[in-house]
């Protein structure tokens, strides 16, 4: 019985988590909309000017959802998740996605909250399950510190509950580096402000 409890519980579906297939007819927009934020920021960065843009929730993520389809020289392999879905709500992001292993399928959801600092960039991240069942904040941790390196710190800081990212990132067109000035999110949006940084000699 208790086992029939738990996998009840790992298996259930959380009534928000509703994710889209690819819009074949509005990919050819979301494609344009995605290269001329891109361009846009890096013109401003690039000429030493802060870039500032806001990002819609259903936005985000059409352009999640047919990553394939948009860039697949910079899709991102998500491994065994499936169906990301991505939400902005009460100053959080809310993510979830589908986790298959061995025949299973249960929907693994996190919430967190972006905190920009001088010098760094902190993630809080909250409730984390698997279906309705709590995760240990423990298990991120862990998770990070086995990532391989990708040229930018990230680091489990002392509490559990915390990634801690250095705020000094290289943008691509144009390896000019930057700073997240601003990360406020609203119901359905996302504010961003990214800075330049003084170039290194």
């Amino acid at each position: 019985m208790a086992l029939a409890v738990l996998a009840l519980a790992a298996t259930y579906r959380p009534p928000w988590y509703s994710p889209a297939a690819v819009d074949h007819a509005r990919l050819p927009a979301d494609k344009r909309e995605l290269v001329n934020l891109l361009d846009r920021i890096g013109e401003s960065l690039n000429n030493g000017r802060a870039a500032s843009f806001e990002l819609r929730a259903e936005q985000v993520q059409r352009w999640l959802v047919a990553r394939t389809e948009i860039w697949p020289e910079a899709a991102i392999d998500l491994g065994p998740l499936r169906d990301p879905l991505v939400t902005f709500e009460g100053g959080q992001i809310r993510v979830g996605a589908t986790l298959e292993l061995r025949g299973v399928r249960a929907v693994l959801s996190a919430t967190c909250r972006v905190e920009v600092r001088e010098g760094i960039v902190l993630i809080r991240h909250g409730s984390l399950r698997l279906g309705s069942l709590p995760v240990p904040r423990t298990w991120v941790a862990r998770l990070v510190a086995g990532l391989p390196p990708s040229g930018q710190t990230a680091t489990a800081a002392r509490d559990p509950g915390v990634i801690a990212l250095a705020n000094d990132w290289t943008w691509p067109n144009g390896r000019r580096r930057y700073r997240l000035r601003e990360f406020q999110v609203s119901d359905g949006s996302v504010k961003v402000t990214l800075e330049p940084l003084a170039t290194k000699r």
